[in-house]
């Protein structure tokens, strides 16, 4: 058996929500802003630890930004563990930049071109286990035009080609 884990840190988003809600920037930059990378590594390192303390492999689902992805090629080799590591086809291609804004909204955040950047690499290094992809049963009218009230996860392939790219 292995448990998935999709890794966000609740707190820490609590947290920079407020911030990122007055920073006047766009949707998507105020989401990443809102769910920063260290999120992510926080809630990597107690997965980690967990699945070290109970011998549980574990898949790390959604790895979205650099530093996450370092933090997690880091424990698992210093903790010794089963864990996978994933990462969507959004954010290999996506940037907080990306045209569709609201409508790229998925958890983890869609991040920079440094992060996009830092994720091809670690493709091509061989060191993502697996892909995955964040959608769902949306339609267009569930992508509210306000990023804290729309729905998270991209439009199913069968609504959406033409609405993201």
């Amino acid at each position: 058996m292995r448990v998935s884990i999709h890794a966000e840190e609740p707190e820490l988003i609590r947290i920079f929500t407020a911030k990122a809600k007055e920073s006047g920037v766009r949707p998507l930059e105020a989401y990443h802003i809102a769910r920063p990378p260290e999120s992510e590594v926080v809630a990597i390192a107690e997965a980690m630890y967990i699945a070290k303390l109970t011998g549980c492999p574990i898949n790390i689902l959604h790895v979205s930004s650099s530093l996450a992805f370092n933090e997690a090629l880091r424990l698992r080799q210093f903790l010794g563990i089963d864990a996978a590591l994933e990462v969507t086809l959004h954010h290999l291609t996506l940037t907080i930049d990306a045209p569709a804004q609201v409508k790229a909204k998925v958890n983890p955040p869609i991040r920079t071109r440094d992060d996009v950047e830092a994720l091809w690499g670690f493709v091509k290094q061989g060191k993502v286990d697996m892909f995955g992809s964040d959608t769902a049963a949306l339609t267009s009218n569930m992508k509210s035009e306000d990023i804290w009230k729309a729905e998270q996860d991209l439009q199913g392939l069968d609504y959406s080609c033409h609405a993201i790219y």
